[in-house]
């Protein structure tokens, strides 16, 4: 990756841990401001008695004026600065949007008339709610798009793998899209319980399924959406029928990734129990990739008593079964931490047909919470990257003081320092990083005590 292009997005993403002073709280609120237009909105939707046209308009240009306050805000206080009108920030606290924002949402899925009256009158809704990409900001895709290309590059090092994390951590302060998401999800969840009266509800219903698909299971989305999303999938997940249509669309990941690390995990759970297994057929090559990510994040999070999970047993089972070591091997890079699913692929690969029941899945993941460190280890080298594996070279060295391949290391990333490097020397870098564990290891065999590795390495 190019340290210049990092370096001038670190410029851009400074301490976002600003504090901004709000704006006192006038009677009557600053026409425009954060506390007149959520209580126009609130009075709009949640009159007693008819709504008039006009009002119903003004529903989509109030959202949006909030959609813009919360970007102008956000940029603010990343930017360090002061936002350029302080006066329409009259809120105690930004959480209140989002709270807001929810109960409105909540309101129209108790309500289908107002809602279908809404869209009707205000068609300008609909397409903010199911067409209009949610703001999530420049800040997180420039932190994620960073992130993809050091995943990619064989030259990356350990600086490099900082300063990333430094504009992850900065963008995760962007809330903009977190606190306009409740209305959004909570009006999409509306379009797909509202029983199908004509082709307009079938449209919106499609529209909303294949909407929420897609927040729910994009990482970038996930990240930027947060728990108020998972919240908002609620309704979803309690529905049998519901249930069977969002993974009918698309939905299997989101329902695994949301058991692993939503705080949604038991009503996930519950809604993954009761689907029949015909829901695990046709799962495409990325979707396969999320649900092992999902059960990546549940090893994190639960540690190794996750892997004996009924449900973490179920899902290796419904894959392996159906899919065979193919998505294992794919998933075998997804973690540089944890070696589950690389240990899984390796399982299955030197015995394909010893885990073909659900018993047998379960008795393999038992000897997985008993594998010895040493094997982890071992295990734990092998999926690093290669600039991760040169970075414990570098770190921990090798055995041999003369080490070759780290002496080439160490000229190359002396050369880089000095100079930018021609292509003939990048050509040069890729053949010496490309050098994997057993090639180091026989070129340094006769160098090394005869009864240890050659390379010690602390994953």
């Amino acid at each position: 990756m190019a340290c210049a292009t990092l370096e001038a997005t670190q410029r851009d993403i400074v301490n976002i841990r600003v504090k901004i002073q709000f704006a006192p709280l006038l009677d009557p609120p600053v026409s425009g401001g954060m506390t007149d237009t959520l209580s126009r909105l609130k009075a709009i939707i949640m009159k007693e008695g008819p709504v008039s046209q006009s009002e119903y308009t003004e529903v989509p240009v109030l959202l949006r004026r909030l959609r813009y306050l919360l970007r102008a805000f956000y940029d603010a206080k990343i930017m360090k600065k002061s936002p350029v009108d302080p006066k329409y920030y009259d809120l105690k606290s930004m959480a209140d949007v989002g709270l807001q924002l929810h109960r409105l949402g909540i309101y129209l899925q108790l309500k289908p008339a107002r809602l279908r009256a809404l869209c009707k009158t205000a068609p300008d809704t609909e397409v903010l709610v199911l067409d209009e990409p949610m703001d999530i900001g420049k800040w997180r895709k420039q932190a994620h798009n960073a992130a993809q290309t050091l995943l990619e590059d064989p030259e990356s090092n350990d600086s490099e793998s900082v300063s990333v994390a430094e504009l992850e951590v900065s963008a995760d302060d962007d809330l903009a899209a977190f606190e306009m998401v409740p209305f959004v999800a909570d009006v999409l969840v509306a379009f797909i319980q509202i029983p199908a009266h004509d082709n307009a509800d079938k449209r919106r219903k499609g529209k909303a399924l294949k909407r929420l698909v897609e927040f729910s299971t994009c990482p970038l989305h996930r990240s930027a959406l947060g728990d108020y999303l998972a919240d908002s999938m609620r309704p979803l997940y309690g529905s049998d029928k519901l249930t069977q249509d969002f993974v009918a669309a698309g939905g299997l990941p989101a329902l695994v990734l949301d058991w692993a690390e939503s705080f949604a995990t038991t009503t996930s759970q519950k809604a993954l129990d009761k689907l029949h297994s015909g829901a695990w057929q046709n799962q495409s090559v990325e979707s396969l990739q999320h649900i092992l990510r999902g059960l990546i994040h549940k090893v994190e999070k639960d540690v190794d008593e996750a892997v004996v999970n009924p449900l973490f047993v179920r899902i290796v089972h419904e894959i392996y079964s159906r899919y065979g070591k193919a998505p294992f091997e794919r998933g075998s890079q997804l973690s540089h931490n944890e070696i589950i699913i690389f240990f899984l692929w390796r399982r299955f690969s030197s015995k394909p047909n010893a885990y073909k029941s659900p018993e047998a899945i379960l008795g393999l993941l038992k000897k997985y919470r008993n594998v010895p460190w040493t094997t982890r280890q071992r295990h734990g080298w092998m999926t690093l990257s290669i600039s991760g594996r040169w970075d414990c070279i570098e770190m921990y060295g090798c055995k041999h003081a003369d080490c070759p391949e780290r002496q080439v290391l160490l000229y190359l990333k002396e050369k880089r320092i000095r100079a930018k490097p021609a292509q003939g020397m990048l050509r040069s870098v890729r053949v010496w990083t490309k050098a994997d564990w057993k090639t180091h290891k026989e070129t340094c065999k006769e160098m090394t005590t005869m009864k240890k590795e050659a390379m010690e390495v602390e994953i």
